[in-house]
């Protein structure tokens, strides 16, 4: 199995897809966890 699945699952933090953006004609790298969704309910 390849080293970007986890648990038979794919994991983006390992497999860092690749996007394209039509309009710019750019690539952009993808794989950081920017933040826990609802993370902010936690605080309040």
């Amino acid at each position: 199995m390849p080293a970007f699945f986890s648990k038979g699952k794919i994991s983006y933090r390992a497999m860092k897809p690749v996007l394209f953006e039509f309009p710019t004609y750019e690539y952009l790298k993808t794989g950081d966890v920017l933040g826990k969704c609802l993370s902010f309910k936690e605080e309040h």
